[in-house]
């Protein structure tokens, strides 16, 4: 490919990743168009609850939940991209 023909950012960068330019979230397209992941309501299921609050990330930022419901209902408000970015009016 000739110099002219790539893109400007390779141009520079002989490796061009984008860690190069970003250091956090890359959006392919607007907040509002966006959509969030299907829970997985599975995903406790013969797990040790004890061992999934041990790893739960984040401490610092949403305390640990005490219980299931609560887990659940924060995993929830994490996939809900319009309620996570106040798009809409919060109950």
């Amino acid at each position: 490919m000739k110099q002219q023909n790539r893109p400007r950012a390779s141009r520079t960068y002989k490796n061009f990743t984008l860690k190069e330019v970003s250091d956090g979230y890359i959006f392919t397209k607007p907040i509002r168009e966006q959509q969030g992941c299907t829970v997985d309501y599975e995903y406790l299921k013969g797990k040790n609850f004890e061992e999934v609050q041990n790893n739960w990330p984040d401490k610092d930022w949403s305390p640990i939940p005490k219980n299931e419901e609560e887990y659940w209902k924060e995993i929830e408000g994490y996939v809900d991209l319009r309620k996570r970015y106040l798009m809409e009016q919060l109950p």
